[in-house]
């Protein structure tokens, strides 16, 4: 089954599409994910840059578009390799490029609705405004749904399985954060220790 064909499966079928991902697994291909990742981050970058300016959840002239694609680059990252690390051990049936393509078919629906719904906004007024928010929330609910229905359907999770594994997989990723900003902090004040010992040695001995 072709990339598109899988795509069309997993939006319309996702409990049937997902597990396709894992029948390719000896002629596995990372560039349809690579492919959705791009339009996914695309269809946000655009929907900054055309939704009407007054509807406008983030404005064009201050966005960093590099903040942009990190502020959804790193939880994608991290949920993929988190849920690996958990599912890994709670007898999951995916391997981790797997999950990676799964996150990729689960986007669709935002790729899908983002532009349309941008550009759907110069027909509504601000005081109108909250069809259009609506329509994005949508989006990525249904996001959030599809990866949800990925993990059960890639892992062959039962529904209340999957309940506990999202679960503990958004408290590891909470804590892991956690961690390598406390590992940084502390990082920093070493270096920063080291750099002011050597600062003073350097005055004393050399002047």
């Amino acid at each position: 089954m072709n990339p598109i064909q899988v795509a069309v499966l997993s939006l319309f079928h996702p409990i049937d599409g997902f597990p396709m991902i894992k029948e390719r697994r000896n002629n596995f291909s990372y560039i349809p994910a690579l492919v959705l990742y791009v339009l996914f981050f695309a269809s946000r970058i655009a929907s900054i840059y055309i939704t009407h300016f007054p509807l406008a959840d983030t404005n064009p002239k201050t966005a960093n578009i590099w903040i942009e694609i990190g502020t959804y680059l790193l939880p994608i990252i991290t949920w993929v390799v988190v849920n690996y690390a958990i599912t890994a051990i709670a007898q999951g049936e995916a391997q981790m490029r797997e999950l990676f393509t799964s996150v990729a078919y689960s986007l669709l629906p935002y790729i899908i609705i983002t532009v349309p719904v941008s550009l759907l906004s110069y027909f509504f007024s601000e005081t109108d405004g909250g069809m259009i928010t609506g329509l994005k929330s949508a989006a990525m609910i249904l996001l959030i749904f599809y990866i949800f229905i990925s993990t059960m359907s890639m892992h062959g999770y039962t529904v209340g399985k999957t309940i506990g594994i999202v679960f503990i997989t958004l408290i590891s990723m909470v804590l892991m954060w956690a961690l390598i900003l406390i590992m940084y902090g502390l990082t920093s004040n070493v270096i920063n220790f080291i750099s002011t010992i050597l600062f003073e040695l350097k005055m004393i001995y050399i002047g």
